[in-house]
């Protein structure tokens, strides 16, 4: 526990707080980290409210985003909490596909005292992980504490906490997708590094507590039975990007007079699924708002040769 001990030794006035957390008896505190595409002021868009992990179009040469949330377990005693993880990519586009930034945040929290000892302790794309060991951890100032953290009674409207679920946002990982990808998809993972999810108890240790990576259809997947060990992942990908080029329905490289007549039969108007989704939507909805639209052939037209 580096950091936790940093974070404490850094703050003297940290270790009253702790004294005082250490009366309250701990709990089994599961929590769900998972990928999402919405943003930390609207909310998760798919994770835990749908049993979906996120895929999302990118094309060559662009910047696609996902942001990490955790579901922490309702009754669990989350006073301190602390996270360690890496993100990885797999399949064959993963050399393609590489971290810009990652940044581990929640902007719920108010006062500067987000959370002590935050470290990317080996950086960006190093050792085949997009992110490789990145570890916080979060200590309270008052108790209760009233917002932010993992076991905050955060209000609904605050910024990074999602009412819907109970999800607190932690951060959002930009990446970068090289030009002259080929197409194809590459899963997204997230795996545990050696700075678990703990809680503080009452010995003043902490303990390992049980990890959930995304989601395995509607039900939250263990990393590898419990989490606790050293490079273990969820067997389902966390998020899966998927590269493609725009309006080449066919998958030939170009984007052609057989496209174009390929998208005539795809346009349905906003709002409005076509009439072949699947064939559809990949290649020919820019904007990804599930429809075929004027928005989408105008898109289409820059991409025409």
């Amino acid at each position: 526990m580096v950091s936790l001990e940093y974070s404490v030794m850094r703050k003297p006035f940290l270790g009253c707080i702790l004294i005082c957390l250490l009366a309250t008896p701990p709990s089994t505190q599961a929590i769900t980290l998972f990928l999402d595409t919405g943003d930390q002021q609207s909310g998760v868009q798919t994770g835990p409210l749908t049993g979906t992990n996120p895929s999302v179009f990118a094309e060559p040469g662009e910047t696609t985003v996902f942001h990490l949330w955790a579901l922490p377990d309702q009754d669990a005693n989350r006073v301190v909490v602390s996270t360690g993880f890496h993100i990885v990519a797999s399949g064959p586009g993963a050399a393609n596909i590489s971290a810009l930034q990652f940044d581990f945040d929640n902007p719920a929290l108010v006062g500067g005292f987000r959370w002590s000892g935050v470290a990317l302790k080996s950086g960006l794309n190093v050792d085949g992980k997009l992110v490789s060991d990145q570890r916080a951890v979060f200590i309270p100032l008052h108790t209760p504490h009233t917002v932010g953290g993992l076991g905050s009674a955060t209000a609904s409207n605050d910024p990074g906490f999602d009412s819907n679920s109970g999800a607190i946002h932690l951060g959002h990982l930009v990446l970068a997708i090289a030009p002259g990808t080929s197409l194809g998809s590459t899963e997204i993972r997230l795996v545990v590094s050696p700075l678990l999810i703990t809680n503080v108890v009452a010995t003043g240790s902490a303990t390992s507590e049980p990890i959930f990576f995304g989601y395995d259809g509607t039900v939250a997947e263990p990393a590898d039975g419990d989490g606790a060990t050293e490079g273990a992942s969820s067997n389902i990908a966390d998020a899966t990007v998927v590269v493609r080029r725009l309006g080449d329905a066919d998958e030939d490289g170009d984007v052609d007079l057989i496209d174009y007549g390929a998208l005539a039969d795809c346009l349905n108007g906003p709002g409005m699924l076509p009439l072949e989704p699947e064939s559809c939507l990949a290649p020919f909805d820019a904007d990804q708002d599930s429809d075929v639209d004027l928005d989408d052939f105008a898109a289409f037209l820059l991409a025409f040769q």
